[in-house]
């Protein structure tokens, strides 16, 4: 993001679609291109933006739960200051505001294409039905997978055209042309984009879909039994991770513990039974669309199971909100034995010990959420790892060098074109001296003559070449830098003379 920020800096417009990172929208990358023109190019500049844009989310979320929520006005406030608390608390939403990484801003993107249709369902004018359009749209300028959504929210405005038999026909056919033209018109420079063959745009989905990737196991399957079979048990899965038994994803971090409690999981499957059950509006009839068909995106995709059904999250929230609001009013229509006195409480009043039991419920899913995201993921070693803890202390360390000094970089993993390193010292000069991206194709612990101020950098397992350079260079300084969670330094540094 950062990178591709600085290029819209320099060029102006870079189009819709970046090649990096496999291909990706460009929308959330022209907010990078504002950040890092006002604070530089940063680790903070680019987060800053996740961060922002994570916020802006949550309360989009409340106001969009206050008008839309279902129920009587002090329900829609109860749920919207609770959906909005879980999804501000949520380890999900927190990982990926705090991530450079644009699909935070899909959520958004899909709660604003929700809004639409739903304003397009209260008012039922055309207007409003292109107005869902062209926010339906914008979210494919967001990220990849809003093709989910797109497919989801259109499920649901079918059904819901289908149920308005009041309206006549011909206005309801009217509606969903507003709708599908005012997508296409929105859409259409991302669609005249991938279409053209000489940029590529498909080789993402062909890499990530198992009907094409390599190794995904479709190709061994030939009976339609086992390609059902197959297929639910990987949507199955995709529930498990999000909810029960997570995997870690090496891409972004998240899965080191589920991205949603269990706990929380079962309060929203609640608040879909019963608000579906009791009518309580499009968004729960929305949310159940979301719910079914948003997994298919990474049933049909290996990885990034989190990822590809995150835009979910908000909906996840506000049916745990009606969950709780479901258990409120079920113990309103009971008649309680009093549990400190003989009395009975009659119905329609909820003892304090219940309401005491749902206040401990919400904070114990938002506490074990925050604890999950700050305490076990974000310092676990995992984590740490996928966001290259080392590199960024080596490239910290670069930029106290003087500006004549010629780096040596020795790394199994990363080399001298790493994103990160010409992102945060691209001013330094450097070369690839290990074995697997050595500029020589040999490794190497010689100095070259012509270049003076040499300084070696031991990443990883190269840390263990430090006693030959000591051999070598015994008037060398050493520089150390600070330990990684397992005690070894995330770098060591020799300058020979």
């Amino acid at each position: 993001m950062g990178l591709e920020g600085e290029r819209i800096l320099r060029e102006g417009s870079i189009g819709v679609y970046s090649p990096r990172a496999l291909g990706q929208p460009t929308g959330p990358l022209y907010l990078t291109a504002l950040s890092v023109g006002l604070f530089g190019s940063t680790i903070w500049a680019v987060r800053a933006v996740s961060a922002l844009i994570g916020t802006i989310t949550v309360g989009v979320f409340y106001l969009m739960l206050r008008r839309h929520a279902g129920g009587t006005e002090s329900e829609k406030r109860v749920v919207a200051l609770l959906g909005a608390a879980f999804l501000a608390t949520s380890q999900w939403h927190l990982h990926y505001s705090r991530i450079g990484f644009p699909l935070i801003s899909w959520p958004l993107c899909a709660l604003l294409m929700i809004w639409g249709a739903l304003e397009a369902a209260k008012h039922k004018q055309a207007r409003w039905w292109c107005v869902a359009g062209v926010l339906t749209g914008l979210g494919i300028y967001s990220y990849n997978a809003h093709i989910m959504c797109m497919l989801a929210l259109g499920a649901w405005m079918l059904f819901f055209v289908a149920r308005e038999r009041e309206t006549p026909i011909a206005r309801r056919l009217g509606w969903l042309l507003a709708f599908i033209s005012s997508v296409i018109v929105t859409a259409m420079p991302m669609l005249l984009y991938a279409f053209n063959p000489s940029n590529g745009y498909f080789k993402h989905s062909q890499a990530v879909s198992i009907f094409t990737a390599p190794n995904s196991g479709w190709a061994e399957l030939h009976r339609f039994g086992s390609k059902f079979g197959y297929l639910s048990a990987r949507y199955i899965d995709v529930w498990n991770n999000l909810g029960f038994n997570s995997r870690i994803d090496s891409v972004d971090g998240i899965g080191v513990v589920p991205p949603v409690p269990a706990m929380m999981m079962l309060l929203a499957a609640l608040g879909l039974l019963w608000g579906w059950k009791s009518k309580r509006g499009n968004l729960i009839q929305i949310s159940l669309f979301f719910a079914i068909i948003m997994p298919i995106g990474p049933t049909i995709t290996i990885e990034g199971l989190n990822r590809r059904v995150f835009a979910i999250a908000p909906l996840l929230a506000f049916l745990a909100a009606v969950g709780i609001i479901a258990i409120y009013r079920w113990a309103q229509r009971r008649t309680w034995k009093g549990v400190f006195k003989r009395e009975k409480t009659p119905v329609g009043q909820v003892p304090s010990v219940v309401v005491g039991c749902l206040v401990l419920l919400f904070i114990g899913i938002t506490g074990q959420n925050l604890y999950n995201c700050f305490v076990i993921s974000l310092p676990s070693d995992s984590v740490k790892w996928t966001y290259g803890q080392e590199m960024v202390a080596v490239c910290r360390y670069l930029n106290t060098l003087p500006p004549d000094a010629h780096v040596y970089f020795y790394s199994r993993r990363w080399s001298k074109n790493y994103e990160t390193r010409v992102f945060l010292a691209r001013d330094v000069h450097i070369e690839d001296r290990s074995t697997q991206f050595g500029d020589s194709g040999d490794f190497s612990l010689e100095l070259d003559d012509a270049k003076q101020q040499v300084y070696f950098v031991l990443v990883n397992e190269y840390q263990l070449k430090l006693p030959e350079l000591e051999k070598l260079y015994p008037r060398s300084q050493i520089v150390k830098g600070l330990p990684t969670p397992v005690g070894n330094p995330t770098f060591i540094a020799v300058h020979p003379y």
